[in-house]
């Protein structure tokens, strides 16, 4: 039965395989889509009138700083608390070969679960070193001080947490002014001539 809705004879490939799109729009889009991948860019960074780049706002460059300067100090503490499971989810996400949606779940699954583990024992090591080092005897009470010391360390690991968000978006705001800045510098009057056709494709 199978074998009889089966066709007399193969198809030729091409019949298969869709022909790949070709118009006038679409190559004009995709020599500006490429431009952009190149420079490590997309469409969002394209001004509202898709008549150039846009440009970082001396404000939003501002708070991009601003971001990351408020993080440096809490640097020591996420490397400490998050570098041990970003690692490790960073390290087994990107060796899988079952796709991206497989690599986007071991990233997650670190970053939700291995703070269960790693946060005590991070937290149970400084502790152990404050208290052993005299560093809690001014207290006065310093068994008393420790477990204190343990329990603040917890909300401490999730404001570098956040913190580290913050200045990761305030980096990603820098880069792509830097990535824009490059690209109008080296190739700016053909992206915009390349812009020019599009419009003029789609005007028609």
């Amino acid at each position: 039965e199978r074998d009889a809705l089966r066709p007399e004879e193969d198809r030729d490939v091409d019949a298969i395989v869709p022909a790949p799109l070709s118009s006038p729009a679409f190559h004009a889009a995709d020599a500006v889509a490429r431009r952009l991948e190149v420079h490590g860019l997309d469409g969002r960074d394209i001004d509202a009138k898709a008549s150039g780049l846009r440009r970082t706002s001396p404000m939003a460059a501002a708070g991009a700083m601003a971001r990351i300067v408020l993080f440096l100090p809490l640097l020591p503490v996420f490397l400490l608390s998050m570098g041990i499971q970003s690692t490790l989810g960073f390290v087994k996400g990107n060796s899988t070969d079952e796709g991206v949606d497989a690599r986007t779940t071991y990233h997650f699954v670190f970053a939700l679960f291995a703070s269960m583990i790693v946060w005590p024992i991070v937290a149970g090591g400084l502790t152990a070193a404050s208290y052993f080092g005299g560093l809690l005897e001014p207290s006065g009470v310093p068994e008393l001080a420790a477990v204190g010391f343990f329990l603040l360390l917890f909300p401490v690991f999730v404001l570098s947490g956040w913190s580290f968000a913050w200045a990761w978006d305030g980096w990603v705001v820098l880069r792509g002014g830097l990535r824009r800045s490059r690209l109008r510098r080296r190739h700016g009057a053909a992206f915009v001539q390349e812009l020019q056709a599009l419009h003029a494709v789609l005007d028609e």
